[in-house]
């Protein structure tokens, strides 16, 4: 590495200056003490990576980030222009540049360049007043983090700890094509075969194989090593830790060392138990296999009710006033009048009352919905879109709302990073097998651990340790909990898992067969498979026998009929509300007959086909064709749409008592959400008018 020597850059600093850097490192010298003997001494402060860490932690928040500057230059030097002039510079001028230099340098840790010094000024800065970083203390402070991460990466995967035991020295085996290399990866790979670590587990001596299987059925393979007297206790055997470590470190199935995360914002676990990362997760997938399964007493599917709630509170904002407070919350009136309307999700994880909250954040969040000045809620021109929108693309966006949602407790950095690591491994599920509850969230959470240096969380807690003061109190056990909170809260409500039950608790989760085709498999819909029918009876009850598509029929038949139970069959009833309503959220009667005529075993009812168009009659329905000439089946509909002012500047011409001709250069959109608001339903023409 090429940079400044401490003895180069002190060569021409006043004794008095020397002095003062001195007292910060290593305190007041003896009194007669040489320069050369405090160089000396100095030096090897700036290599004790203890008092570094300590120091570089004192600094304030910007002092630091220029130090940061410093340790990615070359050689380690800035001219004061480049620093100044960088894009990403906090500093507002020239002067507040240099006062932050002189700063570091009465700390030691940026010093000025004399001529003479070492190493040469980058190009084009030799006119410049050239600062750089003690070598020693650079190459401390970089060895000091490559240690921490290869540290926590060593601790939690059986590849880091091969690596940092036996590998580490082998610069070599970077190289593709290098022995060295090849050997380790080979290694690695015989080291995670199935068969490999069966047989590891089955060869550990009996108190440690007691201690191993309660480490990783309990806690997910990640216990404090103060726990380790109760369970050894419990399970009647007698282990100690040195013991412990020396067992799972010569069968390569994990280890005892501490877990430094305060700097992650994360309780330190010193020491820990921790079985490795790629054990566990073959561990912990084949736990119920070997154990005889998952036993509960009952399964709670939710499906797509919550969808439907959402669909059911934009039509209440449609077509009755809902109002807010000042505040922003619902009014209670209004709650109340809309989760009567609600479907119930089954194990009260997400009652009424929170399901009206949920589906209000959400639909202010998401623009779906609008507050006017009377304290009223009206349907944005988005919400008309959302309605058009698949299933599958519904879930998708509420999805990624839950994900980045802020929770009730724990904290949010965390939760948010969780909850997409949970979602990649719930993928790697078998859609409908039962899983230990806890199984995803304590992956989840010991995947998340192995990254957080490449994802740079500590970055994100400096400022916090900046301020001072800051002492993290989340525990890695608390985050698989929080985790687990959020399945049973929000990806249970929205179909994705279901839950199984025993003595009334939720033990087990499995992936429902939508949260399967949402999360990255062909949709169940798309496959060709049995396709879900539908009986019509003249009475406008609708009865839907499942198919291999059941969760999109649902939701669509949700849209514009009242659902009244739901069985191995799910019943319907079609009623002018219903209908009227998904009318003005933007369901055309077109799609609503197709739908009907589509899926329907026998010939649709004259009787229902005729109430249909009535009823979008009635709603002031009208089709704009590719001619710009706008259709209603009933007259007076057509002379109100034309009388009307507002839309004088788009009318052309009556052609007829059921057609009105529009100006080609009419925008859709903008036509559509204005007739909506003065009671006109505007629809693209999709079939042959009638």
């Amino acid at each position: 590495m090429s940079g400044y020597t401490l003895r180069s850059l002190l060569r021409g600093v006043p004794d008095r200056d020397l002095r003062s850097i001195e007292e910060r490192w290593i305190g007041r010298g003896a009194a007669g003490e040489s320069r050369a003997r405090a160089l000396v001494r100095l030096a090897a402060a700036m290599e004790d990576e203890e008092l570094v860490q300590r120091r570089f932690k004192e600094l304030s928040e910007k002092l630091s980030d220029l130090v940061e500057t410093f340790l990615g230059a070359v050689d380690r030097a800035r001219p004061l222009r480049a620093i100044f002039t960088a894009p990403d510079s906090p500093f507002r001028s020239r002067y507040e540049v240099e006062a932050s230099l002189v700063a570091l340098a009465r700390e030691g840790f940026v010093l000025p360049v004399t001529p003479g010094d070492d190493g040469a000024a980058p190009d084009g800065a030799a006119d410049e007043m050239l600062h750089a970083m003690p070598l020693e203390l650079a190459q401390c402070i970089d060895g000091l983090r490559h240690r921490q991460r290869a540290e926590l990466r060593g601790t939690l995967t059986l590849q880091g700890f091969l690596q940092e035991r036996y590998y580490k020295d082998d610069a070599r085996q970077r190289d593709p094509k290098d022995r060295g290399g090849t050997h380790a990866r080979r290694v690695y790979k015989i080291y995670v075969m199935e068969s490999s670590i069966r047989n590891r587990i089955a060869a550990l001596p009996r108190p440690i194989r007691a201690v191993f299987d309660r480490v990783l059925a309990t806690y997910g393979g990640l216990l404090p090593a103060t726990e380790l007297p109760r369970i050894a206790a419990e399970e009647e055997v007698d282990v100690d830790v040195d013991f412990l470590r020396k067992s799972l470190e010569e069968a390569m199935l994990g280890t005892v060392a501490p877990l430094k995360l305060a700097r992650f914002g994360l309780e330190p676990i010193e020491p820990a138990v921790v079985v490795f990362f790629e054990v566990a997760l073959f561990c912990l997938q084949d736990w119920s296999e070997s154990h005889g399964g998952v036993q509960i007493d009952e399964a709670l599917s939710s499906g797509v009710d919550l969808l439907t709630n959402l669909g059911r509170f934009l039509r209440d904002v449609a077509t009755t006033r809902v109002q807010f407070t000042v505040d922003g919350n619902l009014y209670k009136a209004s709650a109340r009048r809309i989760v009567k309307n609600f479907l119930a999700i089954p194990g009260g994880y997400m009652p009424p009352e929170t399901q009206a909250r949920f589906i209000y954040g959400y639909c202010l969040g998401r623009r779906l919905i609008e507050r006017s000045g009377e304290r009223a809620l009206r349907l944005s021109s988005d919400a008309l879109d959302f309605e058009h929108r698949s299933l599958h693309e519904k879930l998708r966006a509420l999805v990624a709302f839950v994900v980045e949602e802020r929770g009730p407790q724990g904290e949010h950095y965390h939760q948010v990073r969780l909850r997409r690591v949970l979602l990649r491994l719930l993928r790697r599920l078998e859609p409908e097998e039962w899983y230990e509850a806890l199984f995803v969230p304590f992956l989840a959470r010991n995947a998340y651990l192995g990254k957080l240096d490449e994802l740079r969380v500590e970055d994100f807690f400096a400022a916090r340790f900046k301020g001072g003061g800051y002492v993290p109190s989340e525990t890695a056990h608390q985050l698989c909990l929080q985790l687990l909170d959020f399945v049973r809260r929000r990806l249970y409500p929205l179909g994705l898992v279901d839950l199984g039950l025993r003595e009334g608790r939720p033990v087990a989760i499995r992936l429902s067969r939508l949260g399967a085709e949402l999360l990255g498999a062909e949709a169940a819909g798309e496959v060709g498979g049995h396709r879900s029918t539908v009986v019509v009876n003249p009475d406008f009850e609708v009865i839907l026998f499942p198919g291999d598509d059941e969760h999109e029929a649902v939701h669509t038949l949700d849209q514009f009929c009242e659902r009244l139970k739901t069985d191995h069959i799910h019943h319907f009833h079609i009623s002018r509300h219903s209908v009227q309503a998904a009318l003005t959220e933007g369901v055309s009667l077109h799609h609503i007959v197709q739908e009907l005529t589509d899926r329907s075993r026998t010939p649709l009812p004259q009787n229902v086909l005729y109430s249909l168009e009535d009823w979008a009659d009635q709603a002031g329905v009208l089709l704009l064709d590719e001619d710009h000439v706008l259709h209603g089946r009933r007259p007076e509909v057509l002379d109100r749409f034309a009388a009307h002012p507002r839309f004088a500047e788009w009318v052309v011409a009556r052609r007829d008592a059921d057609r009105l001709a529009l100006r080609p250069e009419t925008d859709f959109a903008e036509l559509r959400d204005v007739a909506r608001d003065l009671g006109f339903l505007i629809e693209r023409q999709e079939g042959p008018v009638a």
